[in-house]
């Protein structure tokens, strides 16, 4: 039971301290090129943490007693990411030809993997619509036949889906990163092991952004079985930057 607890946590923490992390800089503003981005839990990018009370059922995963169902009363909470573990540097930017030159083949990247761009002025989200490991070219074209697509060319800040922002938009500079887009949702689930009355049918299950080449997602994977509930509270700052002076719950607009 401890070292379910200490993983549980561990893990988690891990997933927060990277929520809204951009490679380049805290804070960068950040264009999002993803076709329908705010009607997707995953590509819909904000403040980088995304909290649910027990009581909040537009998680992505609805409440249930079936294998893989949110249990009625626990919070959840859903982390993005543009800091994961691999990353690659861009050489050239063409954005006329939605063309990046990264500093390896061996850049990890495919077809369909969502992905964020970044320098020291800003940072975009979009999707990869050709990649090849026998070269250094990562192409966000739109109109392929990935999904959801990208809506322009043009990865310039604020989003501004038109054929003119492939001509008016930001070159990025030599240097800059781009990286896989990570997204995690958070939950205590039923398992199959047991009823989901006990401590022994539930755990902690995690949903994760995957190659968009299938589907939108990854199934629910099981973290970390025996986690009964999960209750979060969060410290939030003011329009100044000031630091709340206590914890609230995810109802308090977090």
């Amino acid at each position: 039971m401890q070292e379910t607890g200490r993983y549980a946590f561990e893990i988690l923490a891990r997933a927060a301290a990277r929520g809204g992390g951009i490679p380049c800089g805290s804070n960068l503003p950040t264009a999002n090129v993803l076709n329908n981005a705010s009607s997707n839990w995953w590509s819909n990018w904000g403040e980088g943490i995304q909290g649910y009370e027990g009581n909040d059922n537009t998680f992505p995963k609805p409440f249930g007693t079936d294998s893989t169902d949110r249990v009625s009363g626990t919070d959840a909470v859903i982390v993005w990411s543009g800091t994961g573990d691999s990353g690659v540097t861009i050489v050239d930017h063409k954005p006329n030809a939605a063309q990046f030159k990264v500093n390896t083949s061996a850049h990890g990247l495919e077809d369909g993997d969502i992905v964020m761009a970044c320098d020291y002025r800003q940072a975009a989200i979009f999707q990869v619509t050709n990649a090849n490991a026998s070269n250094v070219t990562i192409v966000h074209n739109t109109g392929s036949s990935v999904s959801p697509g990208n809506c322009s060319k043009g990865l310039g800040y604020p989003t501004v889906c038109t054929n003119l922002m492939a001509i008016l938009t930001l070159h990025f500079c030599r240097g800059g990163t781009i990286t896989k887009l990570t997204a995690h949702a958070w939950y205590v689930g039923c398992n199959d092991r047991g009823s989901c009355n006990t401590p022994a049918g539930r755990s902690l299950y995690r949903l994760r952004l995957g190659n968009q080449k299938g589907s939108n997602l990854a199934a629910a994977e099981e973290i970390v079985d025996g986690v009964w509930d999960l209750q979060l509270q969060y410290l939030t700052r003011d329009a100044s930057g000031a630091l709340d002076t206590q914890y609230r719950d995810a109802t308090a607009g977090f």
